[in-house]
């Protein structure tokens, strides 16, 4: 897909999740393959954060192996999101240039009330090629 010339790829890594209340519970996103880009935009949704409720951490990981050996990113973390400042989107947007190939997304509460991450979306951008060609459009013609 390409948006005013610049190759992108939009990755839907992970559906609504609830971080369960009366303990530590986390998420991880499936893993996304940065091969061929050098910028990625993650959207990370939140939804009701019950009252005392918290996302203690929400980050990024990296790996040069799919499936493993996944570590921080430096400075690819966010504060903690209180029960006052849910229903928002969080962004992280990272210059691939010296990253691993993998990223993930890992979220987590150690809060005693129910946690909701709506989705958790990648835009991969400035690509080598566009990842898709017009047979993968649905809905639309081309000129």
């Amino acid at each position: 897909m390409s948006i005013n010339g610049e190759d992108i790829k939009v990755v839907h890594v992970s559906d609504t999740t609830t971080l369960a209340s009366g303990g530590t519970a986390s998420l991880t996103t499936a893993e996304i393959d940065t091969l061929g880009f050098d910028f990625v935009t993650i959207a990370v949704s939140t939804g009701t954060i019950a009252s005392g409720g918290e996302v203690s951490v929400l980050k990024v990981q990296e790996s040069d192996t799919s499936g493993s050996g996944f570590a921080d990113v430096a400075d690819a973390g966010a504060d903690p999101i209180g029960d006052a400042d849910d229903d928002g989107v969080y962004y992280f947007r990272l210059n691939l240039e010296g990253k691993k190939r993998y990223l993930d997304v890992v979220a987590s509460t150690d809060e005693t009330a129910n946690t909701i991450i709506k989705s958790v979306v990648a835009v991969l951008s400035n690509g080598d090629a566009s990842p898709l060609d017009s047979s993968n459009y649905i809905g639309l013609t081309t000129a």
